[in-house]
């Protein structure tokens, strides 16, 4: 992604503080295996799964002049990859149930990020009140049409912002010099995403809604990752524990979390989730490959801490 902008989506860092009692335990989880079609040489990532279970994500082809990204969407066992017309390369980030998906393009190899929509097969761009030219990503869209994303300002940091019925809120959580952002948003509007109180330190993470921020990370050393939060206040992400392992996590909407790990895997992380609690995300295998997934997760809470 051109000019600096830091799209976040499977590992970041989070900070929860609950005022309920945080409850911790394994989950059981059903999973498969996601099967992309990608034509041989190519491929896939997947960053995000709507309501209907559509898929889409980014693709990645090879040329003459290196590796061509494009999106793509997975629906109903069909494959189709697409590009913002006349761009370089396209990045896809989320899908509502209403089939409108929300990326970036640029022109150039150093080009800002340009946000756009696709509805019906019509790609528009996204215009942001007073920004007219700088690098920006939607990362989020709801049912109501309502998209949050990252932008690049001053001193190269990201910040967050709201697109509601043609009005920009900014989301920038106080003191974060290290930047601002969200990764996702749900139909309340509530938005989730990280935070950096200095430039290169750990992320945190935030739950925000009407200018309210409420922080929430997993105790000790660890860094967690929320992804996306969907309509029954569910928030599905990642948390390491201070080394290379990663393991699922699952907020409820009262404050209770559970650890997600696939066995026979060294890592599970979470990339979305829908409104009936089915997940994307991927394993890591002892030798580094990636696995992706999906699956369908219904927490028992069990250890207190």
């Amino acid at each position: 992604m051109p000019s600096g902008l830091k799209v976040v989506v499977s590992s970041l860092g989070l900070c929860f503080m609950f005022l309920a009692t945080n409850v911790l335990s394994q989950q059981q989880c059903g999973f498969q295996d996601l099967v992309i079609p990608t034509p041989a040489g190519t491929s896939a990532i997947p960053t995000a799964l709507s309501d209907t279970g559509a898929i889409v994500g980014n693709f990645q082809s090879p040329s003459t002049v290196g590796a061509q990204n494009s999106g793509f969407l997975l629906y109903r066992g069909v494959f189709t990859h697409f590009r913002f017309p006349g761009s370089l390369g396209t990045f896809i980030f989320d899908i509502n149930k209403q089939g409108v998906i929300v990326g970036a393009f640029h022109n150039t190899p150093e080009g800002i990020s340009i946000p756009f929509m696709v509805r019906n097969g019509l790609f528009t761009k996204i215009t942001l009140p007073g920004f007219p030219k700088t690098t920006a990503a939607p990362v989020g869209i709801n049912e109501l049409g309502h998209i949050v994303g990252q932008l690049v300002l001053q001193g190269n940091a990201s910040n967050g912002w709201l697109l509601r019925n043609g009005e920009l809120t900014m989301i920038n959580f106080p003191g974060a010099v290290g930047g601002t952002f969200p990764t996702g948003i749900n139909d309340d509007d509530v938005v989730v995403g990280t935070y950096k109180l200095i430039k290169d330190g750990q992320p945190h993470s935030f739950k925000w809604q009407d200018g309210n921020f409420t922080t929430f990370d997993i105790p000790g050393p660890s860094a967690t990752i929320p992804v996306q939060i969907n309509d029954k206040g569910n928030i599905a992400g990642t948390f390491n524990e201070g080394g290379t392992d990663a393991h699922g996590l699952f907020f409820n909407n009262i404050g209770h979390s559970a650890v997600i790990d696939r066995p026979g895997f060294t890592s599970t992380e979470f990339i979305a989730i829908n409104s009936s609690n089915n997940v994307l995300g991927f394993n890591t295998t002892a030798t580094g490959q990636r696995v992706y997934f999906k699956g369908f997760c219904s927490p028992v809470f069990s250890v207190v801490f």
